[in-house]
């Protein structure tokens, strides 16, 4: 379960954002997301349920840091925990200040 909050500028204003979504980490690399909700400021500040299903990719180094790239979405720095309970994210795309973390949860 993966929650963040921070700021974007689309349209060149800076606007509050939010996202949950769950991501399912494959073990390989390559990663999935069975849903994701973002609530953006920007625009109407509508809340949106992403469509199922999006991809992306991950590496990870021995000292547990690395990155994250949702394909076609944002891009972000991470840090897992040693036991990889928890993740720790801050997005790199440009005009954005978004950071959050992810749990593991038990099936």
């Amino acid at each position: 379960m993966f929650g963040a909050t921070g700021y974007g500028m689309p349209g060149g204003v800076w606007a509050p954002k939010a996202i949950v979504e769950i991501i399912q980490f494959n073990g390989d690399g390559t990663l999935t997301v069975p849903a994701a909700t973002v609530a953006n400021r920007a625009g109407d500040g509508q809340v949106v349920a992403s469509p199922p299903n999006g991809v992306g990719s991950y590496a990870l180094d021995a000292g547990c840091t690395g990155t994250l790239v949702f394909h076609n979405g944002p891009s972000f720095n991470i840090a897992a925990a040693p036991k990889g309970d928890e993740l720790w994210m801050i997005q790199t795309n440009p005009n954005n200040v978004l950071q959050g973390s992810a749990k593991r949860v038990a099936r």
